[in-house]
């Protein structure tokens, strides 16, 4: 399409209304019908079903052009980079000025189109040297005869299915290995459905001790890759997936010690011809164990697009050169399949990386097993929910008998008082509902949240949370550890469990503290006793062994009277040291010295803080030790001053 410049705008409206350039061809685009994403309808290949290329022809920019005649062709076409064949072709008519009605009107714009497909129509394959390819190529005549024709092709994928009715039967197979020792690998069949996992079961018994020791033999990893090989008959290398398996049993490499298995050329190693592609791998890293078995479990799991009726990524609208990018060959060429000029294989292929350790070198053995991949199982027919509920109810079984209600009496109401339809009665106080608020109060921090306010502030987990993630499953396959191979629990790598938690190491500080027991290494009977004692008396536990155990505490006199409220607190079990108290003489009593002395001894008893006051007339028991700092009761003294004692 030639380049044009930008267009330009001016105040003149004369200059809106332009017919269309003559030099501007029509765009032609050819896309999948109606809500659809590809041109595949039908499940290719499957019991009853009829597939079918179906699409649209769009023409816009024609402008009122008429054409003679539009066609539309799928052709089947298998090439290299020396021959060329054509498989099947296809052609239809979309339009014909001839057989058209409208006679003088301008042509559609839009031609549907469905070119049927052969039952034994291949899969595409794409290479950089050959492929298989399905072209859609449509053809504008017009009806101008000295006007040349306008054409468009762009490439579709077609994708083959199997009847539903037909399983895989179990089938174990067992490749055995005796050299540098005895590995054995088993799967379950050689025939697999496109995208379905292949599991592997790998045991690899204990070897010999002379192996170990004398060779120095470790086993450092086992990887299993699925190969698809494209093989393009009439080439130079005629070799073949035999002859391949046959000659890549085993091969070995050499590399340094600080080299991986994993940088080195597995192409190299194998010998496969056009350099065959790994589709899935999968491997584990393992050690040879000297008394039991490894079992190790892989599963391969190839790419396929689960995609109805066809896995399709939705490119058949651009031209060859981008849809060749965008479409994955994976997709394509993921069933074993034969033609004129090509053979597609599969075959799974286990490395076991060896490590000779007295001699550095790395040693890789290979164990390849051919398998065959079938194309998917076409899924069952699917009713919408509404015609299948509309069919179960009309085989449903009609009521026996029904039920009517007897109608209800119309009520009567006089003019003069309220009917439903006027204002309802007013609500008793007991009744009334609680207020309506528009929002709600804020929270506040002098008093407690609402219940409202308090679901409101409840987090709940989006259930896009990480967390919220269920772990995996651990993929099960039936008949798993009884007919063929053995349970994922019943794996072994060689390395120990360490499932357990384990005890952090002690720190510097209690690595010194501990006492030194070097001496027990020596096997020396009194150094070992003498360590041995100095770890018992330095023991915190072995110091108290031989001491009484503490008494109990005190149990309180019941006959005690409780504490006063100005008594100093006294911890259980405490002897509080006091100076001892001063005893006043006191002469025979009269009225006039024991009001004198009654005064003097509060003064004295008040200078001491919060001690009770004294009892009047009784004898100072302070002294006694059992009653040291019991608390009494206030005496009862009648407090009459000395002149009224004196008065006859």
């Amino acid at each position: 399409m030639p380049t044009e410049p930008p267009p330009t705008y001016s105040q003149d409206q004369t200059d809106l209304d332009l017919p269309p350039s003559p030099n501007l061809e029509p765009q032609i685009l050819i896309l999948p019908s109606e809500n659809g994403v590809n041109f595949q309808k039908g499940y290719l290949g499957a019991d009853g079903e009829r597939a079918a290329i179906e699409g649209e022809l769009q023409v816009k920019g024609a402008g009122t052009g008429r054409w003679a005649h539009v066609m539309m062709s799928l052709r089947t076409i298998e090439h290299t980079h020396n021959s060329e064949v054509e498989l099947a072709s296809s052609e239809v008519v979309l339009y014909s000025a001839l057989s058209s009605q409208s006679e003088g009107g301008p042509s559609p714009s839009i031609y549907p189109f469905s070119i049927p497909l052969p039952p034994d129509t291949p899969q595409c394959v794409h290479t950089s040297q050959s492929g298989l390819e399905h072209t859609l190529t449509a053809t504008l005549q017009p009806a101008d005869t000295d006007a040349p024709k306008l054409s468009s092709t762009i490439l579709v994928h077609t994708r083959r299915y199997m009847s539903h009715p037909h399983t895989l039967h179990t089938e174990p197979e067992t490749k055995i290995m005796e050299d540098p020792t005895r590995v054995e690998v088993q799967i379950p069949r050689t025939a697999f459905t496109a995208g379905e996992a292949l599991p592997l079961y790998i045991t690899v018994p204990s070897p010999r001790r002379e192996l170990i020791l004398d060779e120095g033999l470790r086993l450092r990893n086992i990887r299993a890759e699925l190969i698809r090989i494209v093989k393009v008959n009439g080439s130079t290398d005629e070799s073949g997936l035999q002859s391949t398996i046959n000659s890549t049993k085993t091969g070995a490499v050499e590399a340094s010690t600080s080299s991986s298995s994993h940088s080195l050329d597995m192409r190299s190693i194998l010998g496969v011809p056009g350099g065959g592609e790994v589709i899935a791998v999968s491997g584990a890293s393992c050690r040879l164990h000297p008394t039991r078995p490894l079992q190790i479990r892989l599963v391969l799991r190839p790419p396929h697009e689960q995609a109805s009726p066809i896995s399709h990524s939705g490119h058949d609208h651009l031209p060859a050169t981008e849809l060749g990018q965008a479409e994955p060959t994976t997709s394509c060429a993921s069933i074993s399949q034969t033609t004129l000029l090509h053979s597609i294989s599969f075959a799974v292929c286990v490395h076991i990386t060896f490590m000779h350790m007295h001699s550095h070198t790395e040693r890789i053995s290979a164990i390849s097993i051919p398998v065959t991949m079938l194309p998917p199982s076409a899924p069952l027919p699917e009713l919408e929910e509404s015609m299948d509920t509309a069919y179960h109810k009309k085989h449903d079984r009609p009521p026996a008998r029904t039920v009517r209600q007897d109608d209800v009496d119309v009520p009567d109401y006089s003019e003069s008082e309220a009917g439903p339809s006027y204002a309802p009665p007013p609500f008793e106080e007991r009744e009334a509902p609680p207020p309506f608020f528009l929002a709600e109060p804020e929270a506040s921090t002098s008093r407690l949240p609402t219940f409202l306010e308090s679901e409101a502030e409840i987090y709940v987990q989006a259930d896009e949370d990480p967390a919220n993630v269920p772990p995996p499953q651990q993929l099960f396959f039936q008949g798993e550890g009884v007919d063929f191979g053995f349970t994922p629990l019943e794996q072994f790598d060689g390395y120990p469990d360490h499932d357990g938690s384990l005890t952090p190491p002690p720190t510097m500080e209690m690595a010194t503290r501990d006492p030194n027991v070097t001496n027990l290494a020596t096997l020396d009977d009194n150094a070992a006793l003498d360590a041995l004692e100095l770890a018992l008396e330095n023991h915190p536990d072995a110091a108290h062994d031989d001491a009484l155990p503490p008494p109990p505490p005190a149990l309180d006199d019941p006959s005690d009277p409780p504490p006063s409220i100005d008594s100093d607190f006294r911890c259980p079990g405490a002897r509080q040291i006091s100076t001892p108290p001063q005893h006043h003489a006191a002469p025979a009593f009269s009225p006039h010295t024991a009001s004198t002395d009654a005064v003097v001894d509060a003064a004295q008893v008040a200078s001491h803080g919060h001690a009770p006051p004294p009892y009047a007339g009784v004898p100072d028991h302070n002294s006694d030790e059992d009653h040291e700092h019991v608390a009494r009761p206030p005496p009862y003294v009648d407090l009459v001053p000395a002149a009224v004692l004196d008065t006859p």
